[in-house]
């Protein structure tokens, strides 16, 4: 889990991490909720991380209609 923390504190220097547990109970991800709030996913497999570029895309143009 500490592999967890330290990709998401490279990409977010700046936040404040109170708190976090892991939820294994993902066929396809790992899921780490932080500060109770946030929740990060990290694919278990490779086709789930094309899967997740592509649901970032599709999140990224929706942004764009509001």
């Amino acid at each position: 889990m500490n592999k967890f923390i330290e990709i998401i504190k490279g990409v977010y220097p700046d936040l404040y991490i109170e708190d976090y547990y892991l939820n294994d109970i993902g066929q396809n991800n790992d899921v780490l909720i932080v500060n109770k709030s946030l929740v990060f996913r990290f694919p278990k497999y490779k086709n789930g991380i094309i899967q997740l570029r592509r649901e970032t895309e599709i999140l990224k143009s929706n942004l764009s209609v509001f």
